[in-house]
């Protein structure tokens, strides 16, 4: 079950400045090892008589590897630890924000993309359980008022969006999707532009891929506007506009495109939901 909880602004301010922390750690341990490498190797040069010489070497380098593999661990053991934890939650959506790829070039409208679909296998993605009814029940009451149909297309929705093009990024920040913006993350950025046209959408993105009455998962399909984009950490908006995605990118680039959804940045696709409510 995915649960991306960052609602503890304390707890964020933590993970942003470890993270931070780690970076500098990948940038300053390989020079530090450049260079102590370098000086026991000119000592041993100079002098290769020197005790123990080719021993403190080996235990340099040995040292600073470790070192330098401690937050590649951490990063790998936390993703695989279940997400009910917050601060693990927190963590893997931090790590995630910072992989995430800009666009680097304006994908137009009428661009030969738009035609492209979606080829992941239909296998990996959750299916949700069909509702059944007994002979005697009828089929209102087995429909939820949320699915009807709206007069709300997906383009209404990606427009709205993109109005926010730029915003900027905060990890647990809430925005009511409402005008003035106020800084959110991704499944923030996802809910508030929906829930400014009537519409709600899970924090669960489990509940995406189990509720088929409300949600269907998008299989073999080209993309379209408004459709729901999740992956294990992230989740983001297609403008259908070929594999295109607008999106709460990160600290870095805030609100954002991404030209293909399939390697934005943002790890393995989960699945591709479209919301029932939207008209065709």
């Amino acid at each position: 079950m995915l649960i991306l909880s960052c609602s503890d602004t304390s707890l964020t301010v933590i993970i942003l400045v470890a993270r931070k922390i780690i970076d500098v750690i990948h940038i300053i341990v390989p020079i530090l090892l450049i260079l102590m490498v370098s000086i026991s190797f000119f000592k041993l040069m100079t002098d290769p008589n020197t005790k123990d010489g080719y021993k403190k070497l080996f235990n340099r380098v040995i040292a600073a590897v470790v070192i330098f593999m401690i937050p590649v661990f951490l990063d790998v053991t936390l993703g695989l630890v279940s997400n009910g934890n917050s601060f693990i939650s927190c963590w893997n959506e931090v790590r995630v924000s910072n992989n995430i790829k800009p666009e680097s070039t304006y994908i137009p409208p009428n661009d030969s993309k738009k035609s492209l679909s979606i080829i992941n296998d239909p296998s990996d993605y959750e299916k949700g359980d069909e509702k059944t009814t007994d002979s005697n029940s009828t089929t209102s009451t087995t429909t939820s008022s949320s699915t009807k149909k709206s007069n709300i297309s997906g383009s209404e929705i990606i427009a709205y969006a993109e109005q926010f093009n730029g915003k900027p990024y905060k990890a647990g920040g809430y925005w009511n999707g409402e005008h003035p913006y106020t800084s959110t993350d991704c499944v923030g950025f996802v809910r508030g532009v929906y829930k400014h046209f009537g519409i709600k959408i899970p924090t669960n993105a489990s509940k995406l891929f189990t509720t088929p009455s409300k949600f269907t998962v998008v299989t073999g399909q080209p993309l379209k506007a408004g459709d729901i984009v999740v992956y294990h950490h992230h989740r983001a908006l297609a403008t259908g506009q070929g594999n295109r995605l607008i999106h709460a990118m990160g600290v870095k680039y805030g609100i954002g495109h991404s030209k293909n959804y399939k390697n934005c940045g943002a790890g393995p696709v989960r699945g591709v939901v479209r919301v029932n409510a939207l008209s065709e």
